[in-house]
């Protein structure tokens, strides 16, 4: 792309120019009166230009989301946290800043941080107790059926914790499972095809059941299952030799088509976002114990904001004034301090303040659930914390101190003065109310758009709250050691998952490739290539092999299916097959008639006469050799694809050692083969599968 000239560029040519059209203008300084027409012109120009290449950028964007392929705005990835080495309990604060090389995490909001973890795994199975402790060993390679071999209804797993949170509190647990299988993604809006399971808690009143939200479909995919610990207080669990708090998860419905195994359990953990908060607005209610922790308060860069009780402003705010409670005059009477808004506030320890109101004030928080705000600033937001002023006109834009802006943390405070004084509103992105301040992020998050002023033309715009994430850098892999900010710890954290779900803004030019690559794939099942693909990635499944083949005569397409399993000759099961039709409904057309047909097989054996130097080794080679190209299941191969007798017979003669093929037979009895010469070619929805493999030698020197 060609590089735009700039000011400097437009500007010095015109100069040049001046001659060229009038010899007697010879004062070329910057007090001449011409040479500001001549800069005005200029600006204009740029100005200009830059407003045509906007709307020429805003139309290809429109007329790409028009298609389907629009941007994406900035999105923080998330990872799951454990923590080691604890030796005392302590709270890490709301938006504790933990480093990964250049990248910035945080937790959204305070956890307390303990020794608690998981110590015993184990099932019980025809009432022998079977041990699962290797998937808490970080230094083993573990896969464990953690129901046994046949995980069935009734099925149970016990997680043993040494210690638990209070009652009535959340707890996430972090599982790796073994997905050697590589099953697609799971749709959990869809419903778990598979399994269902619930969670119970040990307590004083026996197994009482857990709300949970499981994202692993019952240890079908990695994932975090969050636990809302139940009223009633956990009892210690004495049995079968363990000592310690027991939760269960109980298999309520069973009908897997792979006996899910894990590599890894990882109890207990928090989420972290990549992001960096510049501001932050905590809400409370006015009789709350007010109490902010969070680092980036010791900087003083605090603003308090309350909506009070009978105001005439409606859902509007006033300022208050943070005055430390040292300073508080609690016994002045005179009307000019009752009225006067004041917030008191109290240092507690680092990064840690009390704050409260003197309730017997004029001016005092109403009875409202969000009647007082308070915004913390850093460094970044407060050097650019005043946005600008509202003038009305169409798309205003305020320029946002940092890039990568997500829309979710994101808010203003709207200044305006009325006949009462200043008040002030807090507006997020995409508000629709009436005669509100409308406004949203453009799509790299680094500029505030006003779509309508609406009653705030003439307002001030400060920053509410603000953070800001480095997209897509975020999905790390697992295992990464995140260093806290602002303090050291033995204490050690580590992400046990991946980043994930962390994005950027895509280019023009990136969206423009992405819409070429669309416009080579399908939406609508139309050739055979197009049922394969669909099929392949059908939500849940573990598909291992697809073929689909067309039937002209009776519109129909037969689609061969080979599913994943651990056993030797897997069949598809009834639960596969729904699954496929509904993917498939959702693509197919309507004249067009679908059959999912499991996969038949076809033994193949074999028989080979050769000469070679060292028997006993030809032998052994050529028996695996031929295994292996007989083998339709565990190799490349596909249904209803060839057996070329001549290949077979050169890559044995290939073979070290082997001098020369003397006889080769091929034999298969299966009705679902035909003969063509040599070669056997199997129906269209058979597999080929090794037999039995004979070789004769005849040794030479």
């Amino acid at each position: 792309m060609q590089k735009r000239k700039g000011f400097e560029e437009y500007y010095a040519e015109a100069l040049t120019s001046i001659p060229l059209y009038n010899n007697e203008w010879t004062d070329f300084n910057a007090s001449d009166p011409g040479m500001t027409m001549i800069e005005n012109l200029t600006a204009f120009n740029v100005l200009q230009q830059s407003f045509l290449e906007r709307a020429v950028q805003d139309c290809r964007l429109n007329m790409l989301e028009f298609t389907g392929v629009g941007q994406r705005k900035p999105h923080a990835a998330k990872v799951y946290v454990k923590t080691r080495n604890v030796k005392e309990a302590f709270l890490l604060p709301s938006n504790q800043k933990f480093t990964v090389g250049s990248l910035t995490f945080e937790n959204n909001r305070a956890v307390e941080i303990t020794d608690a973890c998981i110590e015993h795994v184990f099932h019980i199975e025809n009432k022998r107790v079977i041990s699962h402790d290797r998937v808490l060993d970080e230094d083993l390679s573990a896969s464990e059926s953690i129901f046994g071999e046949k995980a069935e209804t009734g099925s149970m797993v016990y997680f043993v914790f040494n210690a638990l949170p209070e009652p009535g509190m959340e707890m996430l647990v972090y599982f790796t499972v073994d997905d050697r299988h590589k099953r697609n993604a799971l749709d959990l809006k869809q419903g778990n095809p598979f399994a269902q399971m619930k969670w119970q808690l040990y307590t004083t009143e026996g197994y009482i059941d857990l709300k949970v939200n499981d994202s692993t479909g019952c240890f079908l995919q990695d994932g975090a299952v969050r636990l809302q610990l139940c009223r009633q207080p956990a009892c210690r669990y004495y049995y079968h030799g363990y000592d310690g708090y027991a939760v269960r998860a109980v298999l309520e419905r069973a009908d897997y088509d792979i006996i899910p195994r894990l590599k890894h359990v990882d109890g207990v953990v928090f989420e972290a976002w990549q992001k960096s908060s510049e501001a932050l607005c905590y809400t409370f209610n006015a009789d709350d114990n007010i109490v902010i922790y969070n680092d980036m308060a010791e900087l003083g860069y605090i603003s308090v904001f309350v909506r009070e009780q009978d105001g005439d402003n409606g859902k509007s705010y006033r300022k208050y004034e943070l005055v430390s409670v040292d300073n508080y005059d609690f016994g002045a009477d005179s009307d000019a301090y009752e009225k006067k808004r004041c917030c008191i506030f109290k240092h507690l320890a680092d990064g840690m303040f009390r704050m409260s109101f003197d309730m017997q004030n004029k001016c005092r928080p109403g009875k409202y659930s969000n009647a007082v705000k308070l915004v913390v600033y850093g460094d970044t937001a407060m050097r650019g914390y005043r946005l600008g002023t509202v003038y009305g006109y169409d798309n205003q834009e305020l320029k946002l101190p940092c890039a990568g802006v997500i829309d979710e943390y994101f808010s203003v405070i709207v200044e305006r003065n009325t006949q009462d004084g200043t008040i002030y509103d807090f507006v997020k992105p995409g508000s629709r109310e009436e005669d509100d301040l409308s406004y949203h992020l453009n799509i790299e998050g680094d500029k505030m758009i006003i779509d309508d002023a609406g009653r705030y033309i003439n307002a001030v715009v400060y920053i509410g709250t603000m953070a800001c994430t480095q997209g897509e850098d975020g999905n790390i892999d697992a295992g990464k050691r995140m260093i806290p900010s602002g303090y050291t710890s033995q204490a050690e954290f580590l992400n046990v998952s991946k980043g994930s779900g962390g994005n950027n803004t895509e280019s023009v030019e990136q969206l423009e490739k992405m819409y070429r690559l669309a416009g080579n794939s399908s939406y609508t099942a139309v050739t055979v290539d197009d049922y394969k693909r669909i099929t392949q990635n059908t939500p849940w499944l573990c598909i291992k092999k697809v073929n689909a083949f067309y039937n002209a005569q009776a519109n129909e397409v037969s689609i061969a299916v080979l599913p994943e399993s651990e056993r030797a000759l897997p069949k598809l099961s009834g639960e596969y097959k729904e699954q496929l039709l509904k993917q498939l409904e959702r693509y197919s057309m309507l004249c067009t008639r679908v059959n999912i047909t499991g996969p038949e097989y076809a033994c193949v054996d074999a028989y080979v006469k050769l000469k070679a130097v060292r028997p006993a080794y030809a032998k052994e080679k050529t028996e695996k050799l031929l295994a292996g190209l007989l083998d339709y299941i565990n190799t490349d191969k596909n249904f209803g694809d060839r057996l070329e007798f001549e290949n077979l017979y050169k890559h044995i003669l290939r073979l070290e050692d082997v001098l020369g093929v003397d006889e080769l037979q091929l034999s298969c009895n299966s009705s679902h083969v035909v003969y063509s010469g040599l070669d056997i070619i199997p129906d269209s929805n058979c597999l080929l599968y090794p037999g039995t493999i004979t070789v004769r030698l005849e040794e030479e020197h």
